[in-house]
């Protein structure tokens, strides 16, 4: 996080795609909480051994979304700087109440 701290604004949105869902509450502790977008990568994908990323199908997606559930203007963007960008980039309604 320290790497990339200083490039974090007042409008800066987080979008965490790391395993897992434990690391939402570090980042936000350290960015605040309305900074953060939820996210999931699905890929299925490996390493040859030159570290070159070897696609095994054609499935890659990326989806998003507030924290909270539902959708903001800000999802609605992000989704529209990821539309034509060569992979599936839905906003979809994260949180609690309104699981992915």
């Amino acid at each position: 996080m320290e790497q990339f701290a200083s490039a974090v604004g007042p409008v800066t949105v987080i979008l965490s795609v790391l395993n897992g869902i434990a690391h939402l509450d570090t980042i936000g502790a350290r960015f605040g909480a309305e900074q953060v977008l939820g996210g999931k990568a699905v890929i299925i994908a490996s390493l040859d051994g030159d570290g070159r990323v070897i696609m095994h199908a054609p499935l890659h997606e990326l989806s998003f979304g507030e924290i909270s559930g539902g959708f903001s203007d800000r999802t609605h963007a992000l989704s529209a700087v990821f539309d034509g960008c060569g992979f599936d980039a839905p906003a979809r309604t994260c949180g609690t109440s309104s699981p992915n």
